[in-house]
């Protein structure tokens, strides 16, 4: 009797210490479809001649005990096998069930050392300092498929095709390269960290693996970073390392070789939505009179141009400006367009331009301050050089290839820098239309990063992520953090998020900004043993739960250190991971080699 009892124990022992092992190895990466998976093969696999194979077993282990003619050195490995992988993967669906009892010592070794739950997303502090020392030494450039630059592959190289590469973020937790594929940034993404978090030197390491990768680019910059070493240096020393055409232009710079028409490749609408972008009302009459006399015109602007273009030159902020700044006398001054609209046309300035032929008083002093406002831009030295043309400067297309740089003050000139950054990222998106439509080829692929993003326009950040989608142009906003799209006019960041693939994660300062992103980041069930009080005493029940618990904490999101990112991307497949972003130095030493300067 005592040997049959300890011949059915080590019926079970010996393939529940294998289960147990492969439990253990498998239980991060493991769904519960995964372990349906596992309990059937062993299934399949136990129920393969079964009678043969257990009796194999059974045989096997009497040898072990010295009895009957079975021989030790024959290991019967399909039913031992058949049954670690069928507990095995009852242990994995046990593990994601919601209730499961336990003898309580059992429950007390299962949940030590958090065997029923997933490691930490976010490393020790003695594993970041080695993965910071790693990348330092030895970062991930070599993953990445160029086709530009040093590291350029030979056209025979086997890879991807376009759209279907895949390029390195950083390494993870277990200094492998963290990838993210083209297909999930098409889909658009958004950098979050407060100040020191390393947001720049994502932002230059992401620039340089797209641009690598042989896409066009654009960056705008609304806190201009044109100190040495900066966003602006990285972007001159990018496109000289690479041969790539560059375009540049910075407020504070009034020696550039660029300028920039703000409503160049624009029609009437988006040029409206762009000068609107500069205004907010508090009162719904005042911003409806606004909205009415702009409206009118820009359609009679651009209407006049289009039908006697050698007298009316297409419309730009300064002429509507003057227009709109006459205010009562916006009919004389507007007379000679209309008396050309009437020509081709009787009767239509009267019928779609009545309220500037005769304002009413209110409609002609809002449009005065108005235009002021717009006119005003020109006065600064900014608006001399940066709107305006001549001296030899060449217009910037901000639909060109290579690479473009658009620094902006959005401290120091709000004004300027909202109306610069409406009017690109308008052009950008009526250039997205007319590729998704056909009338513009769609060419390479182009990414435009726009850092401290929450000074831009809501509504065409929203129109130009839901465009340039299809039109193959992918966009990341970097800002601080979630707080920066939420104020008195609503909560932006609820649309953002709907709007966007990837969120790269970086050290939050603020509590609350760490929370919200914290929720973005979701959660994981995790597995809690259940206590009681009993006679003042706290025990084990055997039971154990599982429980939401979020990914990663709002504590663990602001103790990251500088250039440390949780990354989530949502489609096609969800997943959340730890990444350490190495710095981008290359363009930089190679431009100071070259120019024995910093660029």
């Amino acid at each position: 009797m005592g040997c049959c009892t300890v011949l059915a124990a080590a019926l079970i022992i010996i393939p529940a210490l294998i289960a147990a092992a492969l439990f253990l190895a498998l239980r991060n990466w493991c769904s519960k479809t995964h372990w349906v998976i596992i309990a059937a093969a062993g299934a399949v696999g136990l129920c393969f001649a079964p009678a043969p194979n257990l009796a194999a077993y059974g045989q096997w282990l009497a040898s072990l005990a010295g009895l009957g003619d079975g021989r030790r050195g024959h290991i019967p490995l399909v039913p031992i096998l058949a049954l670690a992988l069928i507990f095995a993967g009852l242990a994995g669906l046990a593990r994601d069930s919601q209730i499961m009892t336990l003898d309580a010592p059992l429950a007390r070794r299962l949940l030590a050392g958090r065997r029923l739950q997933r490691d930490p997303l976010v490393p020790s502090e003695r594993r970041r300092a080695r993965l910071l020392r790693k990348l330092q030494t030895d970062p991930p450039l070599g993953y990445i498929p160029a086709v530009r630059g040093p590291r350029a592959q030979p056209p025979t190289a086997k890879s991807d095709p376009p759209g279907k590469r895949k390029f390195p973020l950083g390494i993870g937790a277990r200094a492998r390269p963290v990838m993210l594929g083209e297909h999930e940034i098409g889909m658009h993404g958004v950098i979050l960290g407060s100040t020191g978090s390393g947001k720049t030197e994502t932002i230059k390491w992401l620039m340089g693996a797209l641009l690598d990768m042989g896409w066009d680019g654009m960056i705008i910059d609304l806190k201009e970073d044109t100190a040495p070493g900066g966003l602006r240096d990285q972007c001159r020393a990018a496109t000289a390392m690479h041969g790539l055409p560059y375009q540049e232009m910075a407020l504070s710079d009034h020696r550039g070789r660029f300028w920039f028409n703000t409503l160049a490749g624009m029609g009437p609408d988006e040029a409206f939505d762009t000068l609107m972008s500069l205004v907010q009302f508090d009162d719904a009459y005042w911003q409806n009179l606004n909205r009415k006399m702009l409206a009118q015109v820009l359609r009679m602007s651009y209407q006049a141009h289009e039908l006697a273009p050698d007298r009316f030159p297409f419309p730009d902020v300064l002429t509507i400006g003057r227009l709109l700044e006459r205010g009562e006398k916006i009919g004389q001054a507007t007379k000679e367009m209309r008396a050309v609209i009437d020509a081709h046309a009787p009767g239509t300035s009267k019928a779609e331009y009545g309220m500037i032929a005769q304002p009413i008083p209110d409609a002609a002093k809002s449009a005065a301050g108005f235009g002021m406002k717009l006119t005003n831009l020109y006065d600064s030295d900014a608006g001399k050089y940066v709107l305006t043309g001549g001296g030899g400067r060449t217009q910037i297309d901000v639909t060109a290839g290579g690479l473009t740089y658009i620094g902006l003050n959005s401290l120091g000139q709000p004004d300027m820098s909202r109306i610069v950054s409406s009017a690109v990222l308008q052009r950008v998106s009526v250039d997205a239309a007319q590729r998704t439509t056909g009338r513009a080829a769609k060419g390479k692929p182009k990414f435009i990063i726009v850092d401290e993003a929450n000074w831009v326009n809501r509504e065409i950040v929203m129109n130009l992520l839901s465009r340039a989608r299809s039109a193959g142009v992918c966009m990341f906003l970097c800002t601080q953090g979630p707080n920066d799209w939420i104020d008195s006019d609503g909560d932006d960041w609820a649309r953002l998020s709907q709007n966007i693939n990837v969120a790269i994660i970086m050290a939050q300062g603020a509590p609350e900004s760490a929370e919200k992103c914290a929720e973005f980041l979701g959660e994981e069930k995790a597995a809690q043993l259940s206590h009681k009080v009993v006679d003042g005493e706290v025990i084990d029940i055997g039971t154990v739960s599982v429980r939401d618990d979020l990914i990663v904490t709002s504590a663990e999101l602001r103790s990251l250190e500088v250039g440390e990112a949780i990354l989530r991307v949502n489609k096609p497949k969800t997943r959340v991971e730890y990444v350490r972003i190495p710095q981008r130095l290359e363009e930089l030493d190679w431009y100071a080699r070259h120019h024995g300067r910093a660029a």
